[in-house]
């Protein structure tokens, strides 16, 4: 046994050697010449460009995880070195040193404490100890710990959509969908997007670290169902019954009118025989076209065009501005009429599933096309289909491609089509690129609406506060308890200490182990925890305390102790775990994050406290290092007549809550954040510096401005209502933030009337021709405040809102031999020849990959699939950094390379498209060997991933007249603008860099190819001019009217379950019903006095400001503190009732003289665990931050009330509830 436990202990300290060395002693290394590369076992795999942790030629790529690193060894030289042996060691040894450290604790119990019985717990302190130290150590990184941060903390949206259809939809379509979203959404697997069920009919979708470009980019892809159909276009000589059908549907009155199936018969279950679509371009409206507008129903002639065209041309523009402002987006939007389709049999329809291959691709004018195949039953399909539709005496038919609801594209058929083909429109290539993806990835099982019903962005500068806030709150709370519980119980103390840091390690390593988002309220659920720890082990001492007093031996006291106090510390517990329970179950992602922290809390609390201290106490006292226990006191023994003063208390209690509830009469629904009432809210970052007369730390400036522009806003007719607080922000002395909560709805239809802007609220069936301008209620009230001149809008204002910032390192900028995608310096290369003297290019075969390599595969050469060929691996390599020496290039050679290859056109449709890097554009000659290198460094919200900073810098250029095409491949390493993560300090990749990397950075190192350096310059500053411009929002947040309902319904669903529960529970513990329904009098009574504060807060704040009250709303996290304080609240109830019990002993009744005993004798615990808690959260209310600013004041005050509630108001509840049961002859 010994023996065994020596080796695992040798064991366990080696788990800790650096790998290197290990990797220097037990390793086989083979040296080979750089050249010769290709024989390496995984260059293939060390060629997907994959270096994930840590620096350059450290790790393989993830398919050749268990082969090798390639390393640096001397100049010309590649160096493998073999790491399976050493990961497999590593993983061992970690795992086993908790078990050592079991061992070993046993041992030591056994050696030195000559107590064998205990042996076991003490080996299971040590494991409890050791498993989580290395689970942390483990994911220690960078100088901190690597925790997955809640989108809150880090930054990022939250999407909540709703299916279209209004029935609720079963679970597996649901699960079916949110596969398929995910599949769309993160093809590549690397992102963290999260995709699941939202009730039964949404969807959320957690997008961390987000620019507004992708998330734009996201939101078409959610919204896009997949649903592609190919369809002919009615006309009155071919369709006669459809049409008819039509037009009388046209007359119809109600909802009919505007039915989008045309059904034979007109009957709801009748075949469906047409269908209607709507219209995306003008040029697609012919003259034999059956069109109706959109909004009413209405059939139109040709002149309805005249009609239409004003409002599509201005929401055209609008979407050419949206283009401009945000760096990319489509130009398609809606004409606002729908034009007839024909509809075949079932059986002869062709959709989007009997697609077999498609791709982005170019028509003949290179405008972005895309190309597609058909299956067998596809082809045979569409074979039939354009074959009955040919031209017959000069008359056309055409062919409606319908992507969704919308026409694509309605070409003339002149001739049959079979198994090929290609969709061309009025597209860009973010059109394309958003199709094809979508196609590729499937269509989803419903469609969901086109706007979210709930969007929540919040930005990282109030994440990395709130974060550097929640450390030094979680820091303060810590060192309070720690020094009060050491100086009041001495010994007693540092056990509790212990116990408390333990529990504290615990809940941190689960969470990691579990991977549960550390949110906000979870930071605050953390903070919690540590007070709530504390009061399981003055439960204890207390106890002991008494046993010391009775007169017990030491030994019996601990153990009475810990026997009579258990039973308390787990109904107090299992109460407060039912309504973290519930708060999982009705949370959002934050307030989940709170609950998970509160659960993991309960139960490592319980553990740490009644059998780890247990086992020290036990310990100590047997090896006699504990021969008496003292303790501070706060109070001796009292002898209060607490139920003599019930009927005073009860009349202040009322008082209390009948002022509280009369504020909240008062407020109205102004009491309630958006979370429930549904609006638009914006967090703005105002800069002190601006020379201004404005005081913009001044509240009442700040109130008196945006009155201004509100008072200018009607919703519905109705006025707008609104709250202004201030979020004060550590890192940013000369800024100041101020969140604005308005009624503004998250979608409505603007109408101007003079000065004076009308929002009518935007309703499921608006369809988007409505009369006025489509808003969304976040960007208008950006507009809006941007605009006013309190803030500098306007044409001579300096604006007072914080900007963006982008520093052009213009020292690093440099002109630098051109490299191509071989990563060989680049020879002058010919002018290409012309189209009549190309020749076919047929590149040598690579060499076939070995069986279990993971890199892309090679298949033959006639499919037209990517290859690795030797150079490419060779450059890839060279990007990660290695050193990788080469034969030169034959001048054959290089010519071969750079000669052009057949046009994309003449290409099988099934062959995906080359990542080899395209020529290029504009005036920069194809020839040109120079590139311009630089870095760019980005002081935005959440920096800036590489496809922003590509398209960014592509509009840039655009902007300067200078042209610079931006690469089609999806690697951000290859193309006309190549972008990578630069290594701080330095001008060189960074060296955790790797291609697919989409998480956005700050420092980017920017090639811009075949650009002098003064040119490159140009296009650099106009980047940091048009950053410049756009102001910073770090939060904002729209609810629709539905979600807030909702959330509504699901608050008073949830408090009323946590009663219910507690009352149950109660009811089973303790026997008799009355100990529930009194503990439940308790709760209200503090839910009610809580709600009453928050209530008056509005009314106080302009005086009580220094107490740093502000005008406070009830919020899904204050939900979160009421259930909070319900279980706090029944810790301090339980205990007492739990004494009233004992002193009752066999007692029938109840009697006054036994409630007042009780609350003397437990007076002192309940003072000393009500002034730690208070201490815990007094500091996470001074410095948890603005995000749980109003969390932690209804809990200070839920503190207080729950501990004045316990005496005053359940233990009187109590005894008058038990005398009336014995006056009716029931017993107690």
């Amino acid at each position: 046994m010994n023996r065994l436990v020596c080796l695992l202990l040798v064991l366990g300290i080696a788990c800790w050697l650096p790998a290197g060395v290990l990797a220097q002693d037990d390793t086989s290394t083979t040296t080979l010449p750089a050249n010769e590369t290709s024989a390496a076992p995984a260059s293939d795999a060390a060629a997907s460009g994959k270096t994930k942790d840590g620096a350059a030629a450290s790790t393989a790529s993830e398919g050749a995880a268990g082969e090798g690193v390639a390393t640096e060894s001397e100049p010309g030289m590649v160096e493998w070195v073999e790491t399976e042996g050493i990961e497999t060691l590593l993983v061992t040894l970690l795992v086993l040193t908790p078990f050592a450290a079991f061992a070993l604790g046993r041992i030591f119990t056994i050696k030195v404490f000559r107590a064998k019985d205990l042996s076991g717990h003490f080996g299971l302190i040590c494991f409890s100890i050791v498993a989580p130290a290395v689970v942390i150590l483990s994911n220690y990184k960078d100088g901190e710990i690597q925790l997955n941060w809640g989108v809150d903390l880090q930054g990022g949206v939250i999407l909540v959509y709703e299916v279209e259809d209004k029935e609720k939809q079963d679970s597996s379509v649901m699960q079916a969908m949110v596969q398929t979203l995910g599949n769309r959404l993160n093809k590549s697997g690397l992102k963290e997007i999260v995709v699941r069920p939202y009730g039964d009919r949404q969807v959320e979708i957690i997008i961390p670290e987000a620019d507004d470009i992708e998330i734009s980019r996201i939101k078409k892809q959610i919204t896009t169902a997949g649903v592609l159909e190919f369809h002919i276009v009615a006309s009155e000589r071919d369709h006669a019954d459809v049409v008819a059908q039509a037009r009388l549907n046209a007359q119809a009155e109600g909802p009919q009118r505007r039915e989008r199936l045309v059904r034979e018969g007109g009957v709801d279950d009748g075949l469906v025989i047409g269908k209607w679509v709507r219209l995306m371009d003008p040029s697609e409206w012919g003259t034999d076209d059956i069109v109706r507008d959109e909004r009413t129903g209405t059939i139109l002639d040709a002149s309805g065009l005249n009609q239409l065209l004003p409002d599509y041309e201005r929401r055209l523009e609008q979407a050419r501005q949206r283009q401009t402002e945000q760096g990319g987006g489509s130009l398609r939007v809606p004409l606002g009429a729908e034009i007839l389709m024909a509809v075949a049999d079932e059986d002869d329809q062709v959709l989007g599933e009997h697609l077999d291959v498609v791709r982005p691709d170019t028509d003949e004018q290179m405008r972005p096309c895309i190309s597609f195949g058909m299956n067998q039953l596809g082809a045979d399909r569409m074979g039939l289909l354009t074959a009955n539709n040919l031209p017959t005496n000069d008359f056309y038919r055409r062919l409606g491609i319908v992507m969704d609801r919308d026409l694509t594209s309605a070409p003339r058929i002149m001739s049959t089509i079979r198994d090929q083909g290609r969709i061309t429109g009025s597209f860009e290539k973010e059109d394309v690129d958003l199709i094809v993806g979508v196609l590729q990835s499937g269509r989803l099982q419903t469609t969901l609406q086109e706007n979210p019903i709930s969007e929540d962005k919040i930005g990282a500068t109030l994440g990395e506060d709130t974060i550097s806030r929640g450390k030094t709150a979680i820091g303060m709370s810590l060192a309070l308890v720690l020094v009060f519980i050491l100086a009041y119980y001495r010994f007693a103390g540092v056990v509790a200490c212990l116990a408390l840091l333990l529990n504290l390690l615990l809940i941190l390593a689960l969470m990691i182990l579990l991977k549960a988002a550390v949110t906000l309220p979870g930071l605050a659920g953390l903070v919690l925890t540590v007070g709530m720890s504390v009061d399981a082990n003055v439960l204890i001492f207390e106890r002991i305390r008494e046993e010391l007093k009775k007169g017990a031996a030491l030994r019996l006291a601990i153990r009475n102790g810990f026997a009579r106090a258990t039973t308390t510390i787990v109904d107090a517990n299992v109460t407060t775990l039912i309504t973290a329970i519930i708060l999982y179950a009705i949370g959002t992602d934050q307030v989940r994050g709170f609950a998970v922290t509160l659960i993991l809390g309960i139960m490592m609390s319980m553990y740490t406290a009644i059998f780890c201290s247990r086992v020290v106490f036990n310990l100590w006292e047997r090896k006699r290092y504990l021969t008496k226990l003292s303790m501070g006191q706060i109070l001796g023994a009292t002898q209060i007549d607490f139920i003599g003063k019930r009927s005073l208390a009860a009349a202040f209690s009322v008082l209390v809550i009948v002022v509280g509830l009369g504020a909240v009469a008062d407020r109205g629904s102004l009491i309630f954040d958006i979370d429930f009432t549904g609006g638009t809210s914006v967090t703005m970052l105002l800069d002190k510096t601006t020379d201004s007369d404005a005081d913009y730390d001044d509240q009442l400036t700040v109130r008196d401005i945006v009155e201004g522009i509100l008072d200018k806003v009607s919703v519905d007719e109705g006025k707008v209502t609104y709250s202004l607080s201030k979020v004060e922000l550590e890192d940013e002395p000369d800024r100041v933030a101020w969140k604005l909560d308005t009624t503004i709805p998250s979608e409505a239809v603007r109408v101007q009337q003079g000065a004076k802007t009308l929002l009518k609220k935007l309703y499921e069936d608006a369809p988007a021709g409505s009369e006025g301008q489509v808003v969304a209620g976040v960007d208008f009230l950006k507009e809006q405040l941007q605009q006013a001149t309190g803030f500098g809008g306007g044409e001579n204002g300096q604006s007072a809102f914080a900007h963006y910032q982008v520093t052009v390192e213009e020292s690093t900028f440099e002109e630098v031999p051109q490299v191509s995608s071989e990563g060989a310096p680049q020879a002058p290369v010919a002018e290409p020849a012309t189209a009549g003297e190309q020749e076919p290019v047929n590149p040598e075969p690579a060499e076939p990959a070995a069986a279990d390599d993971t890199a892309a595969p090679a298949p033959s050469n006639d499919d037209g699939a990517r290859r690795e060929q030797p150079q490419q691996r060779i450059a890839s390599l060279r990007r990660q950094g290695f050193v990788v020496a080469q034969e030169e290039t034959p001048p054959a050679a290089a010519a071969d390379e750079t000669a052009p290859t057949v046009d994309a056109s003449t290409t099988d449709p099934a062959a995906p498209a080359t990542d080899a890097e395209p020529p290029v554009t504009g005036s920069v000659s194809a020839a040109a060997n120079l590139d311009t290198v630089g870095i760019l460094e980005f002081k935005t919200e959440n920096g800036i991933n590489g496809v922003t900073l590509k398209q960014e810098l592509s509009n840039a250029a655009a902007a300067v007249d200078i042209p610079l095409g931006v690469d089609d491949d999806e690697l951000l390493n290859e193309g006309n603008i190549r972008v990578a993560k630069a290594a701080a300090g330095s001008r060189d990749v960074a060296p955790d860099w790797f291609a697919d990397d989409s998480s956005p950075q700050e420092r980017w190192r920017v090639t811009l190819v075949g650009l002098p350096k003064d040119q490159a310059l140009t296009v650099v500053r106009q980047l940091e001019k048009s950053f410049a411009e756009e102001p910073i929002w770090p939060a904002s947040s729209t609810i629709g009217g539905r979600v807030a309902g909702d959330m509504q319904a699901t608050a008073v669903a949830a408090l009323i379950a946590s009663l219910m529960g507690i009352v149950g529970y109660l009811w089973i513990r303790f026997q008799r019903v009355i100990y529930g329904l009194a503990a439940v009098v308790a709760l209200l009574h503090d839910v009610l006095v809580t709600l009453g504060a928050i209530a008056l807060s509005a009314y106080v704040a302009d005086y009580l400001g220094w107490l740093m009250i502000e005008e406070f709303k009830i919020s899904l996290p204050m939900v979160a503190a009421f259930l909070t304080i319900v279980g706090y609240s029944l810790n301090d109830t339980i205990v007492v009732f739990d004494r009233i019990r004992e002193v009752r002993g066999k007692s029938p009744s109840i009697t006054d003289v036994m409630v007042n005993t009780s609350i003397n004798q437990t007076l002192g615990r309940t003072l000393l665990t009500s002034l730690t808690t208070l201490f815990v959260v007094v500091t996470l209310y001074a410095l948890g931050g603005a995000g749980i600013h109003g969390f932690a004041f209804a809990l200070v005050v839920g503190v207080m009330v729950g501990t004045y509630s316990s005496i005053f108001v359940a233990s009187p509840a109590l005894l008058w509830m038990a005398r009336r049961a014995v006056a009716r002859g029931d017993t107690v």
